[in-house]
């Protein structure tokens, strides 16, 4: 499911984790906070999020997942 960021434009993709979810997410662009609804997973609303959300990380790219190894193969 992909979402347009309402700051910059960025297009990102959320993941299935949001499939029926309504609260905060970050961009992974512009680190721009939106407040989300999904259903079904269909997007139903996104606006502007203002929020205390230090703890809220970004969701990762696609392509960021699939480059890095899991932490039992990193080097120390």
């Amino acid at each position: 499911m992909y979402i347009n960021c309402i700051h910059c434009g960025h297009k990102f993709d959320i993941g299935r984790s949001y499939d029926d979810y309504e609260g905060p997410v970050r961009c992974a662009t512009c680190r721009g906070m939106l407040t989300i609804r999904t259903e079904d997973g269909s997007i139903r609303a996104v606006r502007s999020g203002i929020s205390d959300s230090a703890s809220i990380p970004a969701p990762r790219l696609a392509s960021e997942e699939s480059s890095q190894a899991p932490a039992s193969q990193q080097a120390a």
